[in-house]
Order: structure tokens, then sequence, then C-alpha cells
């Protein structure tokens, strides 16, 4: 099928292209992750809550198999048929040291000890697992008749399988001797088997209590293995009786039953049943022999019942632990939050690069496709991108180059003729320009030398051409004002020469005018000289009238 897309961009498209291309393995691997890859995970994580449930109950059934092999060995110690061990309230004898030895020695048991056929004690161990002494002289008074593993075991009432015939073994419970001698609880699991005589016949019965912390530890060591591992745990490990017609708790270790001291133990709550998530779990179908899981109101509980291995058939017991299941399923959930961030991180990635490469690719056809644009619209000096390169892009941009060098080329040809068209423009407009500034240089000229010569003409030697004449005329102008500075300072000269010649001949005058007075008187002594004189006054009278002359002009 051809999609068409004219109004999307070239990057648009290559970049839808990549997404494509990218995002569909990888939401078919996340699609494949949560549908077959998820569900073997948490499955994993069940399985693993199964096992640590199971390995509980193993622990237990162990330990319980061992304490139902003592009951029968401790019956067979060569000490229970002698009866100077019997009663021997001192704490004496090889029968009352056997039992000691042997509650020090395994540390499992509170209290050891041997009755007749009637119920009545004959001896019974006076320390505890630490060795030490404890007052039982008191149940030297008690007649157990009446008690359950008194009275199974004289009946014959064994556990029945292989090897397991000779003891009974009580689910555990509260003994009330116990308590007041240790002062405490007093929970204790009684196994008891009959003693024999050589000719086979029952002359007693010999009863360990193992002590009941001995199960509660084992419960306990799984709930700080998981709290040690995950501090902020909110596991609750619970040991259920399912053996009567309805389930009993008989302990349980919950992290919201907090203290100073840390988590405090909840245990043998008997009597007490289960809630109704657990009540339903337990009521429904095992998802395999011996073990019930399921996720209830966003809990995990798996019920795993205690085995029937090595020799015991266990006690109806179930070990069940409860846990978020976001507890539960946290691996698996961290994995899936992983496999979702890296499906995030390659998603956004692949957009990134989807975005990076359709800009590296479409970028320079772009850029090539404006530079075309631009082009056309008259801008032929932005350098061609990308000419350089040798592939196809090259190929475009040296395509696009070759007509923008024909646009320059066009328009070089058509700056020359415009240029040289202006050129001779403004030759000419330089011409006529000049031949009018010379025109106006000569019209000043002319004019300045006529204003000047007619100043002169009438007389004035003062005048002068102050108004400059172009440079080529300068010195014209400049002559005539030193011509006229000159002719000034002569006529000075002369004018001032004239006033003494004017000086000099009115003083001759005067002088002539008294010698001729004198003359006169003396007529006739100067007779002689009269035609001299006549000549003389003539001569200045010609210089006078000269002076005068001079003087006028």
């Amino acid at each position: 099928m051809r999609v068409s897309m004219p109004k999307v961009g070239l990057r648009a498209k290559l970049v839808a292209a990549l997404l494509v291309c990218t995002l569909a393995p990888l939401l078919g691997l996340l699609t494949l992750f949560l549908t077959q890859v998820q569900p073997v995970l948490e499955h994993q994580a069940i399985n693993e809550v199964e096992k640590a449930a199971g390995q509980v109950g193993e622990t237990i059934n162990r330990n319980l198999a061992q304490r139902y092999a003592d009951a029968q060995a401790f019956g067979t110690n060569i000490a229970v048929h002698q009866p100077a061990n019997w009663k021997r309230k001192d704490g004496g004898g090889g029968l009352v040291s056997a039992m000691n030895y042997y509650v020090r020695a395994y540390g499992t048991y509170r209290l050891s000890m041997y009755v007749d056929t009637k119920g009545e004690v004959l001896a019974v161990s006076t320390v505890d697992t630490k060795g030490n002494p404890l007052d039982t002289a008191d149940l030297y008074d008690e007649n157990f008749g009446d008690a359950q593993w008194f009275q199974d075991a004289m009946a014959g009432k064994f556990l029945k399988g292989e090897g397991l015939d000779g003891t009974v073994a009580l689910p555990a419970e509260r003994l009330y001797f116990v308590s007041r001698i240790y002062k405490d609880d007093g929970v204790v699991i009684p196994f008891a088997a009959p003693v024999r005589n050589l000719q086979n016949e029952v002359v007693g019965v010999w009863v360990n209590f193992a002590d009941f912390n001995m199960i509660e530890k084992i419960v306990e060591d799984e709930f700080r293995k998981r709290e040690a591992v995950n501090p902020q745990t909110a596991t609750k490990l619970q040991l259920l009786d399912v053996s009567g017609k309805r389930p009993k708790r008989i302990m349980a270790f919950d992290p919201e039953l907090h203290s100073a001291k840390g988590y405090v133990r909840n245990p043998f709550l008997f009597g007490s049943s289960p809630d109704g998530a657990l009540a339903e779990l337990l009521a429904s179908e095992p998802v395999k022999p011996g073990v019930q899981t399921a996720v209830l109101e966003n809990e995990l509980i798996t019920a795993v019942a205690t085995p029937t291995q090595y020799g015991f058939p266990g006690m109806g017991w179930k070990i069940v632990i409860r846990m978020p299941a976001a507890e539960a399923f946290a691996s698996a959930n961290r994995i899936t939050q992983g496999v979702l961030i890296a499906v995030g991180v390659s998603s956004v990635a692949a957009l990134i690069f989807g975005l990076w490469f359709g800009g590296a690719l479409t970028k320079p056809v772009l850029q090539i496709a404006q530079r075309m644009r631009d082009l056309a619209n008259g801008d032929k000096d932005t350098p061609v991108p990308f000419a350089q390169r040798q592939d196809d892009i090259g190929q475009m941009a040296q395509a696009v180059l070759a007509f923008q060098q024909s646009a320059i080329e066009k328009d070089r040809v058509e700056a020359e003729a415009h240029e040289a068209r202006q050129i001779s423009d403004e030759e000419r407009r330089r011409n006529e320009a000049a031949r009018a500034v010379a025109a106006r240089e000569q019209a000043q000229v002319v004019e300045g030398l006529a204003n000047g010569l007619s100043r002169l003409s009438a007389g004035d030697l003062t005048c002068r051409i102050e108004e400059p004449f172009a440079e080529d005329y300068e010195k014209l102008r400049s002559d005539f004002n030193e011509a006229v500075d000159r002719l000034r300072e002569t006529m000075t000269v002369i004018a001032g020469n004239v006033q003494s010649f004017r000086s000099g001949t009115s003083d001759i005058s005067q002088a002539a005018d008294d010698l001729s007075r004198r003359t006169e008187q003396q007529a006739a002594s100067l007779e002689e000289t009269a035609a001299a004189l006549d000549e003389i006054t003539a001569t200045v009278r010609k210089t006078a009238d000269g002076a005068t002359h001079a003087r006028q002009v």
C-alpha cells in the first residue's frame, strides 16, 4: 500500500520511517517480554518463596525426626531397669545422671522423664540445657496416667511408616509442670516410647519434652534472614496446624509487631484462626503437592506442608509466608522496569537519532533548495553550500553553483556595459562642467580687472582686487595688486618731492624779492647782474610752474 504525504516535509518523512523501523521491533520485544518473560520471572519469584517455605518445613521435619529416634534410644538405657535409680529426689543415681547428660548434650529437651505403667514418676532430669539445676522433685508427686502421650504410648498408637513404630509424637502443647519449673509458657513437644524388659513386656514409658523454641528458632531464622536482606521487609512467617478440622495458628512473625528492641515474635497463637485471605488460600486446590500459592489482595501467600522426609511424617503443620506482591515480585518488577526504561531510552534515542539523521540527510538538500530560491529572487552573492562535496549532494550544489556563476557572469557583462555608459556620461558631464567653470573664472577675472582699471583710471591708487581668482588666474590678480601698490608708492615719493620743491621755490622767490628790492636800492651797483637775475627768475618760475603741474598730476 502506498502512503502519500504530499504536505509532509522530507525530514518528517525520514524521521517517521526511521521511528517506525526502530520502534516496531522494540514494541514487539516489549510485548514479547511482558507476555512471555515477565510471567516466567514472576513464576520464579513464587518458586523461590515456595522453596524457602519448603526448606523451613524440611528443617523442622529433620529436627523432629531426630527427636523421634531419641525417645527409643533413651529408653534402652540399662539404668532404667535398676530400681535403685528410681525416685531419687536427691538427683543421684545413674538414671538421672543419664537424663541430665542427654539434656545438656542435645540441647533440645527441657525435661526427660521415666514413668511406670501407672503413670507414676520414677525418674526426671534435674538440669536444663545449659547445665543449670532445676527443681523437679515435685514431679515425683505427680501422676501422668491421664496424659495423652502416656496413654498413646501404652496403647501403641505409634506413628505409622517405615521405621517409625515404637514412638509417640504429639503436637506442641503447654504443660503446666514445665511452665512451673521454667517459669515461662512451658510449650513443649512430647516424644514418648514404651520401655520393655528382657521379656519384651512394657514396664514403663520414657518421654522427652522437646523445647518448642527449637521449632520457633527455625521459623525465626528464616524471618531474620529475609529481614537482613531487606530491612524494610513486610514479610510475615506463620506456622499453622492443619491436622484438625479447622486450621490454627501456632506462631507468627510479623514486622508490624514492633518494639524498641526490634521486631518481636508473637508465638503460640493457639486457637487463632487464619484471616480471610489465608483461609481462602487454604480452602483452594494445591498448585502442586503440598503447596498452595496465590496472590490475594495484593499479597503473595504461600502455604507449604512440612514434608514427610527423614523418616518422619510431619505434624500436620504448614509453613506460611506472606508478603506484599510488590516485594515478592520486586526483582521481576525491577527487570520489567529496566526493560521499560531501556525501551523508553531506546525510543527517545531513536527519536533523537531520527531527528538528527533526518536533519543531517535533509538539511543539505533543504539548504540547496533554499539557495536556489534565493538565487531566483536575485541573491547571487551568498556562496552555494556543500559545493565541495563529492557525493550526490555535491553534484546538486555544483549544478546550483553553475546557475549562480552564469547569473553572476550575466550581471558582470551588463554591469560593464552600464559602467561604460556611465563613464562616457560622466566624462561628458565633467567636460561641460570644466567649460562652465572656465567661463565663470574668465568672467570673474575680466570683471575684476575691469573694476580695478576703472578705479585706477579715476585716480584711485588704493584700489585692490580682493576677491580671489581661479588658480590659473590668481597670479594676474597678484600682479595687478602689486603694480598698483608700486605705483602708489612712487606717486607718494613724487608728491613728497614736489612738496619739497614748492617749499624751496617759495624761499627762493622770497629771496629774489628781497634781492630785487635791494637791487632796486642798489640799482647802480647791481645793473651788471640784472640780466642774470631775470634769467634766474624766469627759470625759477618755470620750475614753479612745473612743480605746480606735477602736483596737479
